[in-house]
């Protein structure tokens, strides 16, 4: 992942859990609906933990906090066309993450 100075960037394909604590049992976000609409690229974050959950579909430059986790903000996203009756793959939205104070990201996402 690399650092920006709006926070560190995540890619995220659909329906991939991604562990964003350093904690296995802290709290897991998944994407879905990524797409271009009328010009606009937007992506659905849902998921949660202990402190709260997001369900929410942002456009691109869009933020949603999750209290106690951190700030998602939508960067862009790459939209992944499939083959017809084929599944799997999916596109990918890259957030920027500022975490909250006193949240420990998972280290795997830092490399």
């Amino acid at each position: 992942m690399s650092h920006n100075n709006s926070g560190i960037l995540i890619p995220a394909q659909e329906m991939t859990v991604l562990h964003l604590g350093d904690d296995p049992d802290g709290p897991r976000f998944t994407v879905s609906g990524v797409r271009v609409e009328d010009g606009v690229q937007k992506a659905h974050l849902r998921g949660g933990g202990r402190t709260g959950r997001i369900k929410r579909t942002l456009q691109a430059g869009e933020s949603v906090n999750h209290p106690g986790v951190g700030t998602f903000t939508l960067v862009h996203i790459r939209v992944q066309v499939r083959a017809p009756g084929r599944t799997g793959g999916g596109g990918i939205a890259t957030f920027a993450f500022d975490p909250a104070p006193g949240f420990t990201i998972n280290p795997a996402l830092l490399t």
